[in-house]
């Protein structure tokens, strides 16, 4: 769920929105069988870049240098998470750079209209619409 900003946070994550010609890259979660951006939690000793950094390595193979969009705030189980959003666009097809780890089934590269039909990680389509007016 989405919140306003809170005094504090109990939690740090980050996500990424991957794009490549007006489509969003998706990933096929093992973990709870749904669809969502590569995103993880931000480690104590680490900034939100270094931590969608090491995300976006761990779970696609992939060294990029993401930019910033914006902070979002949610509630989950309870617990106030700031979540750092980035984004990334791709200029060339990154297809052979892919390198998916045990965190994900698949891939799809996808419109908004399209990713909107799978059933999503919580909060995702909000994250997607917020990157999708932003770019």
């Amino acid at each position: 769920m989405i919140i306003q900003k809170p005094p504090e946070v109990d939690k740090r994550a980050v996500g990424c929105v991957l794009l490549y010609k007006d489509r969003y890259l998706l990933v096929h979660r093992t973990k709870d069988n749904l669809w969502g951006s590569v995103a993880g939690s931000v480690h104590q000793e680490e900034t939100p870049q270094q931590a969608i950094e090491r995300e976006l390595k761990e779970e696609l193979g992939l060294k990029i240098k993401p930019r910033v969009c914006t902070t979002t705030y949610h509630q989950y189980n309870q617990q106030k998470v700031a979540y750092h959003l980035f984004v990334h666009k791709f200029k060339e097809d990154p297809k052979k750079n892919i390198a998916l780890n045990e965190e994900a089934y698949t891939y799809r590269w996808l419109t908004l209209k399209e990713a909107k039909k799978l059933p999503l990680f919580e909060d995702e389509e909000y994250c997607l619409e917020l990157v999708h007016k932003w770019r």
